[in-house]
């Protein structure tokens, strides 16, 4: 097969030289012309050229701002990272100032426990004092009581006078007695 189609082929050139001489030529134009317009010159590029060298540019361009943007996220993750940084040591310090002044309020609240317990021991001691200076008085308002319910009955009962001396005498000393023991019992109670 291969074989028919040269031997047609150079049946046709040698039948007419001139006609395929002429044929040859247009093709050249036609080759050229095809290659000028798909390829180009040196000075003009061609459709073929003009598009992959466009093409070729704008694939630059993206790799470009793809670069930029690769290093923009590198740096935006950068930045990430420090500002996480930063907001852990910032956690870190609230914590241990949180602590710290916790410790400063259990302090100040023991000191001022103690201070409290101060001031209630004081006011204590303050009732104690009031209620023994009290006591005193009530045990001295009995005793006048006691030496006036005697002497009242040594009138009544019309004794001689050194009878009603004797009788207050006793009176007076059984009062004084009486008030010498509730006296240690007070200050045994403290």
């Amino acid at each position: 097969m291969v074989g028919e189609l040269f031997a047609e082929v150079g049946h046709e050139i040698t039948a007419d030289i001139g006609r395929f001489a002429v044929e040859v030529v247009q093709f050249l134009i036609l080759v050229a012309a095809v290659w000028a317009l798909t390829v180009g010159s040196s000075k003009r590029r061609g459709i073929i050229t003009g598009r992959l060298a466009d093409r070729r540019a704008a694939l630059e361009t993206r790799l470009e701002a793809a670069g930029r943007a690769e290093g923009a996220l590198e740096t935006a993750r950068a930045e990430a990272q420090a500002a996480r940084g930063a907001a852990e040591a910032q956690a870190r310090q609230v914590v241990r100032e949180a602590r710290a002044r916790a410790a400063a309020l259990v302090k100040e609240s023991h000191a001022v426990a103690e201070q409290r317990a101060v001031e209630l021991e004081a006011r204590a001691v303050e009732v104690l004092a009031a209620e023994h200076g009290d006591m005193q008085t009530e045990v001295r308002d009995r005793l006048i009581e006691v030496v006036a319910d005697a002497t009242r009955s040594i009138v009544n009962d019309q004794y001689t006078l050194p009878e009603q001396r004797a009788l207050i005498q006793r009176a007076v000393i059984a009062g004084l007695e009486r008030f010498e023991r509730a006296t240690s019992i007070a200050a045994e109670s403290r």
